[in-house]
C-alpha cells in the first residue's frame, strides 16, 4: 500500500507506512493498494488529533 498526503508545508508526499503518513498529514490520506484501488482516510474520524 502507498499513502499520499499533503504535509504542513503544502507539499505532496508518498509513504509506505500508515503511521508515518498519519503523523505528517494535514487533511485526508489517499491509500492505494497494489490492485490500484484507492480509499480516502480522514484522520479526524479515526481518532487522530487534527
Amino acid at each position: 500500500m502507498t499513502y499520499k498526503i499533503t504535509d504542513k508545508s503544502g507539499r505532496p508526499r508518498t509513504f509506505l507506512e500508515l503511521g508515518t503518513a498519519l503523523a505528517l498529514a494535514v487533511g485526508s490520506i489517499r491509500a492505494t493498494d497494489e490492485n490500484g484501488r484507492t480509499v480516502v482516510i480522514d484522520p479526524a474520524k479515526i481518532g487522530g488529533a487534527k
